[in-house]
């Protein structure tokens, strides 16, 4: 009865999780940490020789958040002479993690309020942002890619206006930016 019970619940929670594009976020999994190079300003925001990267995700979305965590520690050991080390985290317990030490946020989907949340406090402590969907970047995140004819990056003008992001001017020839 109580393994039926379990079953249960796990099934609901996987119909109830977002659906990711595998290719956009395999995709994802391969840009972002080489963006992180174009970064002018990586080698003073990391203060413990450790690139903190953290994913965010909505508590449905454990699964994809740890395997996208699983997948850059095989990739990526180290960026710019410095140790790459991403984390999970759901969106209610970003608000419970120390900031300052964290360099890099991806946030996947998540809900407008918490995602508007997020992008204010990543911005209050100057922390990089990626997000897995490019519509979430009119909530204030910095970078997204999207697919559709071909790959393409964009950055929120807006955000990286009011921030103190600076990127390589190869960076910026290359991205398209959105208001």
């Amino acid at each position: 009865m109580r393994g039926l019970l379990f079953f249960f619940f796990w099934l609901q929670s996987q119909l109830f999780a977002y659906t990711y594009n595998t290719f956009l976020l395999d995709m994802e999994e391969e840009l972002y940490p080489k963006i992180l190079t174009f970064w002018k300003d990586l080698p003073q925001r990391v203060g413990d020789d450790r690139i903190d990267f953290l994913v965010i995700y909505d508590e449905v979305d454990a699964n994809v958040a740890e395997n996208i965590c699983r997948k850059l520690t095989q990739k990526v050991k180290r960026l710019r002479g410095f140790a790459f080390a991403p984390q999970a985290a759901s969106s209610k317990d970003f608000f419970h993690i120390d900031l300052s030490s964290v360099d890099v946020v991806w946030v996947l989907k998540l809900d407008e309020e918490m995602a508007r949340k997020i992008a204010q406090k990543t911005l209050q402590y100057s922390i990089l942002t990626f997000v897995y969907d490019v519509k979430d970047l009119r909530y204030g995140f910095l970078i997204g890619v999207d697919l559709r004819k071909e790959v393409q990056i964009y950055i929120n003008r807006s955000t990286l206006l009011r921030s103190r992001f600076s990127f390589v001017e190869t960076f910026y020839q290359i991205a398209r930016f959105m208001e």
